[in-house]
């Protein structure tokens, strides 16, 4: 009836792995969590403020040259717990005392404006050098091209007399008086088929060609118009309207000649459910008419979203159907400039304005009217005409350089249609005059088309192909030179930018200064490179020429905060009015941030979090967006919201990959990453780090500035969730060790990676690339096995006597045992077991260590003693542990061993000490409260409740037998009898019933025969 082998397995298998289930792996860096440690404070001071820092044990010690209110007021607030501050204002001293050792204080002045920086907290929190975490960044634009000046017109009036001179003269005035429309029927009646070698014929073709391009050249509302009309009403293009229950204007606009037209509205299944005549207006003007929200019949229709429509019926001359175009009424509520382009506002929606009409300025977004040209062929569209028109003046034209004007202008009207179809003609164009002095104009236009197209590409191949002409047209080689400015300042390769526009400067002073868009980005670029002094006058010089130009409003910010690198107190001032006055929603956002980064704690105003509230509920740009969430994550983190923090700074990760911030501000984001990995870690949220570590592992974790701790971490929490081989192979033999600089660090990534390949091994965890057959399993945990042991011996050889922990102990140990070495393993444990930085949780596993090691002896008394020990540590620590079923499972344990070493007076107290343990587990299952545990809790307690109502049967049994063994046969009875009446179907009721059958037969045999039966 004993058990031995099979007792032995099970105690093994029970014991084994006890090493690889403690929680505690190889120490973190610190006990506290690194976000308790840190902080970071800034103060405007003045301009010659100077200060000096000392280190000194538990603290450091500041002498300033200047005492400030606004400095006093910061100190008096003081820091984080843990940091204490003593201000002397007499000797001008601060004084720093932390409560932890390992905390240490730096400090840099810095700049723009000037304002001293202290940070506090472990070193490998501070990433030396202080970082400006609020760095300047050029305002987004796309790239701006130089528009070269045409050459001029060679047209002038005739000399001579005759009737065609008299007219063509006639037309000359009219056209400079700019009665386009009298000038070309004038030119018209001169005759440019027949004889077209006349003068006057192709002087008349080329000024009918100037006549069609100066008419259909409209010039756009100006961004300082646009902005006029926030608040105004106007028309939106659209075929839907959310009725509720007020009446709805519709406007439309109707190209072509109309005979009438119809209005139709449709609800949300398609149906028409109201029609009627609206009037008919000249071709392209808006016309506006109201639904009552009502059908047909005149019945109220109830609020919803319903479909409006306006069809045209063409009169008789008209040989196509008229288009109509419907617009809803909408209010503008802002105009966006995203990186330079204008955009309404309108209901909270974003629209292109040629999507708008507005009451009064009917071109905005009508069709274009090409009633007034229409001589040559009423079928074809002007501009079409006017292409035909200029192509013909080029022809006429005398020189290469007054074709190259009309190429230009044709041009000019086929980019308005299709931008592709402009690069193309001026492509093919280029081929007629090669090595002519319209050649450097042509090949300059067309790399401008494509730069305005974003073919960036093929315009710099356009721009090295201008590089290579010997040309004395100096412009056509500045609009180059400023092309690959702009070009490189839209892509933010800032410095190359610079060197350009230095260049253009010193050449093509002129140019420069000739459109908004290099003017600024320069200004912008020296502001950068803090060439301030050059940089104000750009500036200045933007506002003054192009007060009304997009971005007119940073221009306006810049101008102050280059003052406040002098007068911070002054500027600031400056901002809060601006964030009052400005016009533009971006301007008055920018503003409003930027006063925050200028105020002091003398100052107050505006709490941070209004700014902010504020700022994100006015629809920000881009641009703003980024200044906000970087504000609010620097503002999160002064507040100890490291979670609200993190969030912000990862929307910037996200969402602008390409962000100046991200480079010149990238130790606040290294840090955050690193706070918030050892923020997840300490809160046991280990999935989610490994889920960040996959998201972010090709970029930040890459990063050298913390990279060897975040890959500690990330190893530590893939080996919490048993992802033992990628921790090992991935995160740390190809994350972690390669590079790594401080000893600390180093040694902790060894010794984790010692104790994850330990885990490998005693839990039997294969590669998932492995052969599932038994030959490929033994080679690769014998692997395993030699990796192990060369970590060791690595890590002893590397850092002797480093560490006194539980996880360098436990792979110690367990290195002994793989070295037969059982005694010496024994004695580690036990040394790990008695010291005094163990917790609870890893005495339990030292004890269980021991435990398996006395089994291997074997020495079943010792072994014994190792699960008392076991047993005294649980109940002296047993709420810190929180491990309910482990007493349970130590005295079956002890039963098991028990019986194997067929200790039957031993047997039967460890039997019932089990039986009174069992029952308590089973009825706290039965009795517990099922509404304050979670799921996985109640599913743990029913399975261990289930084993114990097993392993009772098999005590009970055992205990009948001890009995039986120790001559007290009705003890046996009792209990066999007991346990065939509770589970007569179960294997130990059944071998009850069998020695209950023996029982009750040795009672019928004479003694004697009896005796002579037993063994």
């Amino acid at each position: 009836m004993r058990r031995t082998y099979q007792a032995l397995t099970s105690l093994a298998l029970l014991a084994g792995g006890a090493l690889a289930s403690a929680a505690s792996a190889a120490p973190l860096l610190y006990e506290q969590p690194l976000s308790k440690k840190y902080h970071r404070l800034e103060v405007i001071v003045p301009v010659d403020f100077k200060a000096t820092c000392t280190s000194k044990p538990l603290g450091a010690r500041c002498v300033v040259s200047e005492y400030t209110p606004a400095l006093l007021r910061l100190f008096q607030l003081g820091t984080r717990e843990g940091v204490k501050i003593e201000a002397s204002q007499a000797r001008k001293e601060v004084s720093f005392i932390f409560d932890d050792p390992k905390v240490r204080l730096q400090d840099k002045l810095l700049d723009g404006p000037p304002r001293w920086v202290l940070e506090v907290g472990y070193d490998e929190t501070l990433i030396q050098p202080i970082e400006d975490e609020l760095p300047f960044r050029p305002y987004p634009m796309p790239v701006q091209t130089v528009r070269l000046p045409r050459p001029n017109m060679a047209i002038e009036p005739l000399t001579g007399e005759g009737e065609e001179v008299t007219t063509f003269n006639r037309c000359w005035a009219l056209y400079n008086a700019k009665s386009y429309v009298d000038a070309y029927k004038e030119c018209n009646k001169i005759s440019t088929v027949a004889d077209a070698d006349r003068p006057t014929a192709r002087a008349a073709t080329r000024l009918i060609g100037e006549v069609f391009y100066t008419y259909l050249k409209q010039e756009t509302s100006s961004n300082q118009d646009l902005l006029k009309h926030i608040g105004t009403l106007v028309l939106v293009r659209g075929e839907e309207v959310s009725f509720d229950g007020r009446p709805v204007k519709v406007g439309y606009t109707i190209s072509g000649g109309a005979e009438s037209a119809t209005l139709s509205v449709t609800n949300a299944n398609g149906v028409k459910i109201y029609q009627a005549q609206v009037p008919v207006g000249a071709a392209g003007k808006p016309l506006q008419v109201e639904w009552s929200g009502q059908d047909t019949s005149g019945s109220d229709l109830p609020p919803g979203v319903y479909g409006v429509q306006v069809t045209a019926t063409p009169t008789a001359e008209e040989t196509q159907v008229p288009k109509a175009l419907t617009y809803l009424e909408g209010k503008v509520e802002g105009v966006r400039f995203d990186k330079g382009v204008p955009e309404f506002l309108v209901n909270g929606r974003r629209v292109r304005t040629g999507e708008v009409v507005i009451p009064g300025l009917d071109k905005v977004g009508a069709e274009e009217n090409k009633g007034l040209f229409i001589s040559d062929d009423p079928s074809t569209p002007l501009r079409d005409i006017a292409v035909a028109r200029l192509k013909k003046a080029e022809r006429a034209a005398a020189s290469d350089r007054e074709k190259a004007r009309y190429v230009l202008l044709t041009a000019d009207l086929l980019y308005s249609k299709s931008a592709n179809e402009a690069v193309e003609y001026l492509r093919s164009s280029q081929a007629r005059y090669r090595q002519t002095e319209a050649e450097p104009f042509l090949l300059a236009e067309r790399a401008r088309l494509l730069l305005d197209s974003s073919d960036y590409d093929e315009a710099k191949r356009v721009l090295e192909e201008i590089a290579k002409l010997d040309t004395q047209q100096e412009y056509v080689m500045g609009s180059r030179l400023l092309a690959l400015a702009s070009l490189a300042y839209a892509k933010g390769d800032f410095t190359n930018a610079t060197a350009l526009y230095d260049e253009a400067r010193e050449n093509f002073p002129e140019l420069l200064l000739a459109e908004p868009g290099p003017l600024f980005q320069v200004a912008e670029l020296y502001f950068r490179s803090r060439r301030l002094e050059e940089a104000r006058p750009f500036y200045q010089e933007f506002l003054d020429r192009f007060k009304s130009q997009v971005p007119h409003w940073v221009a306006r910010l810049r101008l102050a905060q280059i003052n406040s690198f002098e007068r911070p107190q002054e500027a600031f001032a400056e901002m809060q009015n601006l964030s009052e006055t400005l016009s533009e929603p971006e301007g008055k956002q920018l503003a409003a941030l930027y006063s925050l980064t200028l105020s002091t704690n003398s100052v107050r105003g505006v709490s941070p979090e209004s700014i902010f509230k504020n700022v994100q509920g006015g629809n920000p740009s881009d641009y703003v967006l980024e200044e906000l969430w970087m504000q609010q994550a620097r503002h999160a983190l002064q507040e100890d919201k490291l979670q609200e923090a993190f969030d912000l700074s990862q929307r910037i990760v996200e969402d602008y990959p390409d962000s100046a911030l991200l480079r010149d501000a990238s130790l606040f984001f290294q840090r955050l990453l690193l706070l918030e990995s050892d923020h997840l870690l300490r809160e046991g949220r280990n999935v989610d780090l490994v889920i960040l570590y996959y998201k972010e592992k090709n970029r930040r974790f890459r990063l050298p500035a913390c990279r060897a701790l975040l890959h500690l971490y990330v190893a530590r929490a893939m080996r919490d969730l048993k992802m033992l081989n990628e921790a090992a192979t991935q995160v740390i033999s190809k994350g972690g060790l390669p590079g790594v600089r401080d000893p600390n660090i180093e040694a902790l990534l060894n010794l984790e990676f010692t104790g994850i390949l330990r885990e490998k091994v005693q839990d039997g965890d294969l590669s998932s690339e492995a052969p599932r057959d038994r030959a490929a399993e033994g080679d690769v945990a014998a692997e395993d096995v030699n990796r192990f042991k060369q970590a060791v011996e690595s890590l002893e050889a590397r850092f002797p006597k480093r560490f006194d922990t539980y996880d360098y102990w436990a792979s110690l140990g367990f290195y002994q045992e793989l070295q037969g070495q059982l005694r010496l393993a024994k004695d580690m444990y036990l040394y790990a077991l008695n010291g005094p930085t163990m917790t609870p949780q890893e005495r339990i596993s030292l004890a269980r260590a021991i435990f398996q090691v006395y089994l291997k002896m074997p020495d079943y008394d010792k072994a014994l003693y190792a699960l008392k020990v076991l047993l005294d540590i649980h109940d002296e620590y047993k709420r810190q542990l929180d491990m309910p079923y482990l007493r349970v499972n130590t005295l079956w344990k002890r039963v098991e061993l028990q019986i194997e070493r067929a200790a039957w007076v031993e047997l039967i107290p460890a039997i019932q000490d089990y039986l009174d343990e069992s029952q308590v587990v089973i009825s706290s299952f039965r009795v517990g409260t099922p509404q304050t545990t979670t799921q996985e809790q109640r599913e743990q307690s029913l399975f261990q409740s289930t084993i114990e109502l097993e392993r009772r049967q098999e005590a009970l049994f055992y205990q009948g037998f001890a009995f039986l063994k120790l001559k007290d046969d009705r003890s046996a009875q009792r209990i066999w009898d007991l346990l065939y009446k509770e589970s007569p179907n179960s294997v130990y009721g059944e071998l009850a019933e069998y020695e209950l059958f023996m029982l009750s037969w040795r009672e019928q045999v004479k003694p004697e025969v009896f005796k002579v039966l037993e063994p």
